[in-house]
């Protein structure tokens, strides 16, 4: 993805993360599991274009290429993105506030 200008993807978790962490605008044809949601938070975001599975047609996929590769919102919109992401907190300070509360935090629960 590194040599691309955009990429058309099913709005995968895979795809979707890669295609953020590398800045790319996107065109999204979501069609089952977990690309529908990923698909509707990425458009609400004003971040990539998605494009109905049923209804796709060459022309389709071609204006909403050249519209994301056009159009600098898009553009700006996954650099806003991949900033958000690459400022969150490292997983390792996840996996240390999860030792804490189970080890500090946790409850007993009665027996059944």
């Amino acid at each position: 993805l590194p040599r691309c200008d955009a990429f058309i993807t099913h709005a995968g978790a895979g795809g979707l993360i890669t295609s953020i962490m590398t800045g790319l605008p996107m065109v999204f044809v979501p069609l089952f599991g977990d690309q529908p949601p990923n698909a509707i938070c990425a458009a609400e975001a004003g971040t990539w274009i998605v494009l109905d599975p049923v209804a796709l047609t060459a022309e389709s996929v071609r204006d909403a290429t050249r519209a994301v590769l056009s159009e600098h919102r898009y553009r700006e919109s996954v650099q806003r993105v991949k900033d958000e992401a690459t400022a969150l907190p490292d997983h390792r300070q996840a996996v240390r506030w999860l030792e804490y509360v189970a080890q500090h935090c946790a409850t007993p629960t009665a027996a059944v």
